[in-house]
């Protein structure tokens, strides 16, 4: 009686042990869960300069974003393992019209290069009160030469629980080996363009973000 007591007893203790054991595995998994986020069509990316004569800007609301995010158990955003960004040269539309389009393209060598990409290398993301600080690092390429450049975003959850994401980034035109274009001899464009972004984001499995 004693000897069956006893075994009993083992098999009750290790079925408990095996129940926490898989507990402490499906919350492991669900803390480093993984969630695949992509730009919605009213994201866009567009580029500002200057000229000889006034601003110019171009724009695009073909944004091809993906993101993968780390979440915890309660949707809350705890890292970001990939950001990859593809924009088509030609999506790019400036307020000169389809002649002074023709010139960015040429010199953005669209024929042979016909996207601007960028992808992370690593992130941090941090979380302040209802929105998510980022900083991205990785391979920014512009008429097919890459450049290593930092990119911060500030992410916030919007109405409809998913993430509005914005930001801007300054760089040299020069650094991409992209002559800065001239408009009818009468405009050149600088050599200095800022990027800036306002994508959001959603998720194909429905996932929502709590405030």
């Amino acid at each position: 009686m004693k000897r069956n007591y006893v075994k009993q007893s083992l098999i009750v203790i290790f079925t408990m042990l095996m129940l926490i054991a898989l507990l402490l595995g499906i919350f492991k998994v669900r803390a480093s869960a993984q969630s695949l986020f992509k730009a919605s069509p009213k994201s866009y990316v567009e580029i500002k300069g200057t000229s000889t004569l006034h601003d110019w800007s171009m724009k695009s609301n073909d944004v091809r974003l993906s993101v993968i995010f780390t979440e915890d158990g309660e949707h809350q955003i705890n890292g970001l393992n990939q950001l990859t960004l593809l924009i088509p040269v030609n999506s790019l539309k400036s307020t000169e019209g389809s002649m002074m389009d023709n010139k960015a393209y040429k010199a953005l060598k669209a024929e042979k290069y016909p996207q601007i990409s960028f992808k992370s290398t690593q992130a941090h993301v941090k979380k302040t009160g209802n929105s998510y600080q980022i900083n991205a690092t990785g391979n920014l390429t512009i008429a097919g030469v890459t450049r290593t450049v930092t990119v911060n975003a500030v992410c916030v959850i919007n109405n409809d629980r998913q993430l509005t994401c914005s930001g801007e980034k300054a760089i040299d035109m020069t650094d991409y080996h992209v002559s800065p274009p001239t408009f009818m001899g009468l405009m050149k464009t600088g050599k200095e363009i800022t990027i800036q972004f306002q994508v959001d984001l959603f998720s194909n499995d429905g996932i929502s973000f709590n405030n």
